[in-house]
């Protein structure tokens, strides 16, 4: 997330565009091209700015890392057979690469991407299309996301979605509507545990 962020911010500065950390956060949700457009709100300088948000990220790839312990926890939820599916709205192409480069895509039962469909976060067609490839009810599922558009989609149609904050101030309308809301990645992943641990 902070390199994305970082991303945008370098993408949108030659143009005059000074958003905060927080506020490109709360635009994110669909693909790189439709965010900066609705930013600039000027077609002809998005091509620039889409090869400044692409350069920056190919330059500051290996920045891209794992959270620490999540490896381990998509580990055990594969030994003990519940399927994983991951919504992003980063598209399949930088997806399958980030996937492949952290060893984690074998670790995940089905991906949907930015560029799968045509609506796109806060819309929860996506979260939908994972479900149904999981074979899985809402009742039965958790979402875990770390911007506002992901607790939006979760809370429209039912989803125990889980937030993580990164210490960021968000919305208090949508942290409120979150089912779980932590600040780091860790603690998250020990709710998950808690939730999925065999009865003793």
């Amino acid at each position: 997330m902070p390199v994305v962020l970082r991303a945008f911010a370098h993408a949108a500065i030659p143009y005059d565009v000074h958003l905060s950390s927080d506020e490109w956060r709360r635009r994110l949700g669909g693909p790189p091209d439709r965010i900066l457009r609705a930013v600039l709100g000027n077609s002809v300088q998005l091509a620039p700015a889409m090869t400044r948000l692409i350069e920056y990220m190919q330059l500051h790839e290996e920045s891209i890392v794992a959270f620490e312990g999540m490896e381990t926890l998509l580990g055990e939820f594969s030994r003990l057979g519940l399927p994983v599916g991951l919504w992003t709205g980063r598209d399949r192409r930088s997806t399958a690469d980030i996937l492949q480069r952290h060893r984690i895509g074998k670790k995940l039962t089905e991906c949907v991407c930015g560029d799968d469909l045509a609506s796109h976060k806060p819309d929860p067609m996506g979260l939908m299309e994972v479900l149904r490839r999981l074979r899985l009810g809402v009742e039965e599922s958790y979402l875990v996301g770390d911007s506002e558009v992901d607790v939006v989609a979760g809370a429209s149609v039912g989803v125990r979605t889980l937030l993580i904050t990164h210490g960021l101030k968000l919305d208090t309308r949508v942290v409120e509507q979150a089912w779980c809301v932590v600040t780091e990645p860790f603690q998250a992943y020990e709710v998950l545990r808690k939730e999925f641990a065999s009865p003793s």
